[in-house]
């Protein structure tokens, strides 16, 4: 009989080979780069299928492994990106405490690394720089919604966006 140990390793491996030419990940160690595998785990879905919804809580992000996926604010009835492999989404409202912003649709069969809150405390706590990383992507999307005139959150006059940002993760993290 095989152990879990052992089915987990080669599927570790497999993630670790999929997630390091992406995002920030090539600038993670293998020890980093594993302990944020082993915080969240693959979903695949089909063609047009709803990951989440515009004002929906923000409970997780996704990391797309393959696939493509629409970014739409309901609210003003317009697609405001597509994101494809190898890009995050999802983690404004997570990381801010907000509601969704947008819905996200898959536009073909899709598969996703999702992190859920808890699991994404944990990693971050452990992984300050990461929380740097997201804090820096996270603060341009922002400034793409906020020119779109969604506002997202509200910013001291003299705070930047990433500042701001960076706030209001370790205030919601902790970290």
């Amino acid at each position: 009989m095989l152990s879990l140990k052992v089915i987990l390793v080669p599927c570790i491996s497999i993630l670790q080979l999929i997630l390091k030419p992406y995002w920030d990940f090539k600038n993670c160690s293998d020890m980093e780069l594993r302990h944020i595998i082993e915080e969240g785990y693959r979903k695949t879905l089909p063609a047009d299928q709803t990951i989440c919804r515009e004002n929906d809580p923000g409970d997780s992000f996704y990391i797309i492994l393959s696939g493509t996926v629409e970014v739409f604010v309901e609210s003003i009835g317009k697609r405001v990106a597509t994101r494809k492999s190898g890009e995050f989404i999802g983690e404004m409202s997570l990381l801010m405490g907000t509601p969704r912003t947008a819905t996200l649709r898959t536009l073909e069969e899709t598969m996703l690394f999702v992190v859920d809150r808890d699991n994404l405390q944990s990693l971050l706590a452990k992984h300050e720089a990461l929380a740097d990383r997201i804090s820096e992507e996270l603060s341009k999307r922002q400034e793409t919604l906020e020119r779109l005139g969604i506002t997202v959150s509200s910013t001291e006059q003299d705070e930047t966006p990433f500042a701001a940002v960076r706030k209001r993760i370790k205030s919601i993290f902790g970290i």
